[in-house]
């Protein structure tokens, strides 16, 4: 039986640059990150820590991002298995071949040839990068069966794009390699979400997110395989120190802005979360200072937030008649206000006069949005 933690895409360096001066401690939260992968190994009892490509952001790092992960990996004493992918890959006068990774602990292994890697009871296929981009298949070299088939547990590792997408994708991997070539497990990195293909194939994603657009990042994955063709056992474990949330909300309405601010009221660790809100609707100026209001005293409790104002900002119930032309779309208008203020109107809106006058609300914002975008 063997345990390892697949991990992979930690970006180390990633440069951060549209969050000024937060960048650099974005960028040093993730050596925590790395350190708790670290801590998770050892309390799991891994065998060995497997990081499937991408370790670093790019080949510019500095002295200081290299020395952040060293420092982190020097915390255990197992196997670090580390494969270049497409951000890190091979390259002369690389990263890898800096003198700080050259001496660094004697437990990290770098994946640098198309080889069988044997371990104690497994034996590991790795499919090391050596360019940013290619329409290679980086795990077409493992053989489907060779001598270590009936003693160890085979694990491929790659960094690529599972090929399902339907369109060209950078080292792409055939959907079923693991079955082709009898692997007990394919470790992949590059997709920034845990995904499992089936039930020897997964990516492990990102251990810290690095945008708002990724799906549930921050964890990595525990891999228990009895043995030579028993299915393995993952498990999740959540890592991340950050959390990065994109949010729409619609406010037109009192109802929708009291649902954000409650959303807002019930927020965990609002200090470790970057937002991105989006606040969309056709508002009356009250309302607008409102959701202006509530946007800067969430500020003020999280890490980052981006506001996205959408916002389409309507004169008040009283104002909206002088605001239509006249003609049928003014009449229109007209009948629409005197439901909101609960008279009948006496033209042909008069059937509608029992509608709920929140939805008749909205629909005069809309139709003064509607004719506003016509004028302009």
């Amino acid at each position: 039986m063997i345990r390892f933690i697949h991990t992979a895409d930690w970006q180390m360096g990633a440069k951060f640059t549209n969050f000024g001066e937060l960048a650099p401690h974005i960028r040093e939260v993730r050596g925590t990150t790395a350190r708790r992968i670290v801590q998770l190994a050892d309390d799991r009892n891994a065998d060995f820590l497997l990081i499937a490509g991408d370790l670093f952001e790019d080949h510019t790092v500095g002295s200081e991002t290299i020395d952040r992960v060293l420092d982190a990996l020097r915390e255990t004493s197992i196997p670090v298995l580390v494969l270049p992918g497409n951000h890190d890959p091979l390259r002369p006068g690389g990263v890898w071949d800096r003198r700080r990774w050259q001496e660094g602990p004697e437990n990290i292994q770098l994946l640098k040839e198309q080889a069988p890697v044997i371990l104690e009871q497994a034996v590991l296929y790795a499919c090391p990068l050596r360019q940013k981009r290619s329409r290679r298949d980086p795990t077409k070299w493992i053989p489907e069966k060779d001598e270590h088939c009936a003693r160890h547990v085979r694990v491929g590792v790659a960094h690529g794009s599972l090929d399902i997408l339907g369109k060209d994708v950078n080292f792409p991997v055939a959907p079923e390699r693991a079955y082709e070539a009898s692997l007990d497990y394919l470790a992949l990195g590059d997709w920034h979400s845990v995904y499992q293909h089936n039930d020897r194939t997964f990516y492990s994603g990102t251990p810290e997110p690095t945008s708002f657009d990724e799906r549930d990042p921050g964890q990595v994955l525990e891999v228990e395989i009895a043995g030579p063709g028993a299915v393995p056992e993952v498990r999740r474990h959540r890592v991340n120190c950050l959390t990065w949330i994109a949010r729409e909300h619609d406010v037109s309405s009192d109802p929708e802005m009291t649902e954000l601010e409650q959303w807002i009221a019930e927020l965990q660790t609002p200090e470790s979360m970057l937002l991105r809100l989006r606040l969309d609707g056709v508002v009356d100026l009250e309302c607008a200072q409102r959701a202006t209001q509530t946007a800067q005293e969430l500020s003020r409790d999280l890490y980052h937030l981006v506001v996205e104002d959408a916002l389409q900002t309507a004169p008040s119930e009283e104002d909206l008649a002088s605001q239509f032309p006249s003609g049928p779309v003014g009449r229109a208008a007209e009948d629409l206000l005197h439901i909101t203020t609960g008279r009948v109107p006496s033209g042909p809106g008069r059937e509608f006069a029992d509608s709920d006058p929140e939805v008749v609300r909205r629909a005069l914002q809309l139709l003064y949005a509607a004719v506003r975008e016509v004028e302009t």
